[in-house]
């Protein structure tokens, strides 16, 4: 395991201490440093399942009514969508966008110059309703000091671990951040679809246990 790997799972700056709201997938991160600010990170090629539990997270963080929203989209796969995962992208998003425009004064979008999907998230929110300010930026800490974000640079090392994660790892560490590291082993599983076994079998494969990753937890909320 390398060592950004085991620094961010032991609560040092590689993952942010204070999410008030934090949900991820395989192929996404939602987050919420602070009341005011929401986060979505993308990466990789969306399959019709994550793009389901994406806008279910969305929707949840949606709820909080963030003032401003960072949208991440530097890291999807460069080529063409799945079809069926694009579609329902699509019928989803006008739907997101209205619950969450009334509440935010201004959103920020990090992408690369070159990728298909990510040229299709910008046009399609381009479409979407202008009263929003969108704009896009190269640079992601850029986009995050534009949007008066607390401690940009932990924030955005806390998406790359989350990303740079095995999914269960990344799953896990979010999910006991929330709970501020009080969550029992089997209550841990079944959050994510694992029997306790198989949780222990992943994390260890990962080079880490549950109790490290407790502790952390707990070190973190302490911050």
């Amino acid at each position: 395991m390398s060592p950004s790997r085991r620094m961010a799972g032991r609560g040092g700056a590689g993952y942010h201490p204070r999410m008030q709201f934090a949900r991820s997938g395989p192929t996404f991160a939602c987050l919420c440093p602070s009341a005011r600010l929401s986060a979505i990170s993308l990466w990789g090629k969306q399959s019709p399942a994550d793009v389901d539990e994406l806008f279910k997270a969305i929707d949840a963080m949606a709820a909080r009514e963030p003032e401003a929203l960072f949208l991440d989209a530097r890291h999807l796969y460069p080529g063409a969508p799945d079809p069926a995962a694009f579609e329902r992208a699509t019928r989803y998003l006008p739907r997101a966008w209205r619950q969450a425009a009334p509440h935010l004064r201004k959103a920020a979008l990090a992408i690369e110059d070159r990728g298909l999907q990510g040229t299709l998230i910008a046009g399609t929110l381009h479409l979407l309703d202008g009263s929003v300010p969108l704009k896009p930026f190269r640079d992601p800490l850029t986009a995050l000091r534009w949007l008066d974000a607390p401690e940009p640079e932990r924030l955005l090392a806390a998406i790359d671990a989350i990303r740079g994660a095995p999914p269960v790892v990344s799953g896990l560490r979010v999910h006991l951040d929330e709970h501020r590291g009080a969550l029992r082993l089997p209550d841990a599983a079944r959050r994510l679809g694992h029997s306790a076994r198989s949780l222990q079998r992943h994390l260890d494969a990962a080079g880490t246990s549950f109790r490290t990753e407790v502790e952390a937890a707990r070190l973190r909320a302490a911050e």
